[in-house]
């Protein structure tokens, strides 16, 4: 082979290589980013859990599978007047406490998330009724504790709960308004207090 020919088979050589690996390193970028996007799309920005969108397709998914499984939403009360006297700061911190004993509290049960404002839930996997009061009066417990602001003033934000199961309901949606109620039956029974939905 001539010394050109060569030379331009070495160079398309050394070109298409190079190329191949500006490509490698634009795609592993481009699932970075996707993984990335994905990620703040179903993740609560502010405390780390999961957001409304991916606590009801998880939901959803466990309905479609036909799975036995129960879901607890918590509110917290008392939350306005820890913005209106510390800030919203404040508010924010007690807000990250909680997720962070939510998540403890309810261990690897399933998926822990917040709905927004004060709001959490959690969607228990493969659980049985009898053990839902267990963990909803664990939760209860967790939250309660008063949480130590910056400068050490204490606060504390007493929740209540609601609690869900699928039944032979498959609506998403139905579960959520059923456990929303009890949950709100809660709160009208006094601090502190846990609920079970009534099936529809």
């Amino acid at each position: 082979m001539p010394a050109t020919a060569t030379a331009v088979t070495l160079t398309l050589s050394g070109w298409f290589l190079t190329s191949f690996v500006a490509i490698q390193e634009l795609l592993a970028e481009r699932d970075v980013l996707a993984a990335r996007l994905h990620t703040m799309a179903f993740t609560d920005g502010l405390t780390g859990l999961a957001n409304r969108a991916l606590f009801l397709e998880r939901l959803e998914d466990a309905l479609r599978r036909g799975d036995s499984r129960v879901g607890v939403l918590i509110d917290l009360d008392d939350i306005k007047p820890v913005n209106d006297t510390y800030g919203h700061a404040a508010g924010d911190a007690v807000l990250m406490r909680t997720a962070e004993r939510l998540r403890l509290s309810a261990g690897s049960a399933g998926v822990t998330a917040r709905l927004g404002g004060d709001e959490f839930a959690v969607l228990i996997e493969q659980a049985q009724l009898g053990d839902l009061a267990a963990v909803a009066d664990r939760i209860v417990e967790a939250l309660g504790e008063p949480c130590r602001l910056e400068g050490g003033t204490e606060v504390r934000s007493t929740p209540a709960s609601g609690a869900m199961a699928a039944d032979d309901d498959r609506d998403a949606s139905a579960l959520l308004h059923r456990a929303d109620g009890a949950m709100y039956a809660a709160k009208r029974s006094g601090k502190g207090s846990f609920e079970l939905a009534h099936a529809a």
